[in-house]
């Protein structure tokens, strides 16, 4: 969510200098200098971790990125198409196809520079919706070592306007490049629809003089890794919030997004607390974002995922490539914890980490080496990601060009919260996986991460444990309305028994999840059927009404099953914790 600014005001101009200034700031780094023309363009460490899921998983789109603008007025397709071509001779990046296997690829620049634009008529076609054109363009996959990574729709809507779609490979591209690429657009179709020539100065570097750059900085990106091995020794690999149904065994990125807006009140507050306590918007919401995990989970130690934009020279602001790198944010939360301790504590780590960003997060997969799984992403499950940069403002000749946002349906990881600002108001998007989680569910988070982020704001001294989460309405529900007396309690109806009331639910909602637990999972179908065997094997050993049966064992999923099994027995269970002294259980069983 990442885009660079594009206005023509005095204070985007400022911005841009300070912009500069800081990405000069890059720790002595030799500055990248541009390679031999015979010299073959290895893979950036970022290029090559998607490269090598791209071998294993062929035809995934997961890695599709777009950027999508409506047209309003009359378009000079001509000059759009020569924009169109321009942009991809000035960026070799997107002319380029990829050979090799595995950590031998390179990149390779095609000499045709051409962008074949794909033109749809969808006036007056009722049956067609543009949003569904646009979505299966964007989801259709890329073939790296034949094809250029990047392709063009132009649909033609009704009322005179268009849907300008260009599609990208995460491998040739980021989010910030996603703006480079429509502002260099922009800006030629000014030009040329005008008769003029482009006006934009060469690109002093390309991407794959960047790529070689980074390879030849081993010694630098060495001195970051130890920080990182430190920071993420004996990391919890599975962050177990509670999903709507159980994790499936192969990750299938399926995925949907859930908006939502705060009110300026409180998005002002928010605004007010960072400035309080010298934190950045970031740095709010990731410790926002941490206590509401943690309030869901429990867990004293969680990681979080987040981006940086990996453009430290100034060198590299305006050139298109996959700059971004992903950082891990781990905290370490407790209930007595407050809300500003947290803060400062996120604070001090952010500037470590920003410290030690060099070091790509595909290099620092591959020196951790953790246990892969199928069923989810190594480090990390949960991200976030906050806007930081104005976002980009867009002026064809003759057109009012509006961007657009596309729902691609992917979702990399099990969550990601983006936040960005937009007239005074934060605005936020839940990407979820549509195998774990309902709308429903994200709908209630939103709710409980604003109420626990005004909560805050009112308070920054309350323990995190202790800041609110339910909002008024749900306040209502859980005092009045699941306290009412039931029809079936007024007229003396024998109320149903907890396990019956169990197996209902498991009639209603078999696959749904009943039970997760380290990383485990079981469905309201698959507990109903463990637990009915087990009540089978213990009425067949004379347990029934009347009979007590010990139950000893850790919390898991197994002790769940056994305690349901003795109630469907009809017995009483007597809980015999295996952390009790042995006098104690002794005591309990005579």
């Amino acid at each position: 969510m990442q885009h660079p600014p594009t206005t023509n005001h005095e204070s985007s101009r400022q911005n841009r200098a300070r912009l500069i200034l800081q990405l000069n700031k890059n720790n002595g780094a030799k500055p990248v200098i541009k390679r031999h023309p015979d010299t073959p363009a290895p893979l950036s460490y970022a290029q090559e971790r998607l490269w090598i899921m791209s071998q294993l998983e062929p035809g995934n789109p997961i890695y599709n990125m777009a950027g999508a603008i409506r047209l309003d007025g009359v378009l000079n397709i001509k000059a759009l198409q020569q924009s169109l071509d321009e942009v991809v001779r000035r960026h070799d990046i997107l002319r380029s196809r990829f050979v090799g296997e595995f950590h031998q690829a390179v990149q390779c620049v095609m000499p045709d520079s051409r962008l074949p634009l794909l033109r749809l008529d969808l006036t007056g076609s009722a049956s067609i919706s543009v949003e569904d054109c646009a979505d299966a363009f964007n989801r259709a996959p890329f073939d790296l070592s034949s094809a250029a990574p990047l392709r063009g729709m132009l649909a033609a809507l009704e009322n005179g306007q268009y849907l300008l779609v260009l599609v990208l490979h995460h491998i040739v591209a980021d989010r910030w490049s996603v703006g480079v690429l429509m502002k260099e657009v922009a800006a030629l179709y000014a030009a040329f629809s005008n008769g003029l020539p482009s006006a934009l100065p060469e690109p002093p570097i390309q991407y794959g003089d960047y790529a070689l750059w980074q390879r030849q900085q081993a010694e630098r990106s060495e001195k970051h890794l130890d920080y990182w091995l430190q920071k993420l020794h004996n990391a919890p690999p599975l962050l177990a919030i509670p999903t709507d149904y159980p994790r499936p065994p192969l990750q299938s990125y399926r995925g949907n997004g859930y908006e939502f807006e705060m009110t300026q009140p409180l998005s002002a507050a928010i605004n007010v607390l960072g400035k309080q306590y010298n934190a950045t918007l970031f740095i709010v919401m990731a410790a926002a974002f941490t206590s509401l995990l943690y309030r869901y989970t429990g867990s004293k130690d969680l990681a979080i995922g987040y981006p940086v934009a990996g453009r430290n020279q100034a060198q590299l602001a305006d050139l298109i490539g996959f700059f971004v790198n992903t950082l891990v944010l781990r905290c370490r939360l407790s209930d007595d914890l407050s809300f500003a301790g947290l803060l400062a504590g996120i604070r001090e780590q952010s500037l470590q980490d920003q410290a030690h960003q060099e070091f790509s997060f595909g290099q620092l997969v591959e020196t951790l080496n953790p246990v892969r799984h199928a069923d989810h992403t190594p480090l990390f499950q949960v991200m976030l990601a906050v806007q930081n940069v104005p976002t980009t403002i867009f002026r064809m000749p003759g057109l009012s060009a509006t961007p657009e946002q596309l729902n691609h349906h992917v979702a990399q990881f099990d969550l990601t919260l983006f936040i960005e600002e937009r007239d005074g108001r934060l605005h936020g998007l839940f990407e979820y996986n549509t195998d774990l989680f309902d709308a429903a569910t994200l709908a209630r988070m939103a709710g409980h991460l604003q109420t626990l982020l005004a909560g805050a704001a009112c308070d920054p001294n309350l323990p995190v444990a202790q800041l609110p989460l339910l909002g008024a309405e749900e306040h209502r529900q859980l005092l009045y309305d699941w306290n009412k007396p039931s029809a079936t309690t007024e007229q003396n109806t024998p109320l149903a028994l907890v396990h019956e009331l169990f197996e209902a639910q498991a009639k209603t909602v078999p696959e749904k999840a009943a039970l997760v637990f380290a990383g485990q999972s079981l469905s309201y179908g698959e507990l109903d059927k463990q637990a009915s065997r087990l009540a089978d094997e213990l009425k067949a050993r004379g347990m029934g009404p009347e009979s007590r049966v010990g139950v000893s064992a850790e919390r898991s999923l197994e002790l769940i099953v056994g305690l349901l099994a003795v109630l469907k027995a009809g017995a009483a269970y007597v809980p015999l914790d295996p952390a009790y002294p042995d006098e104690r259980l002794d005591y309990m069983l005579h």
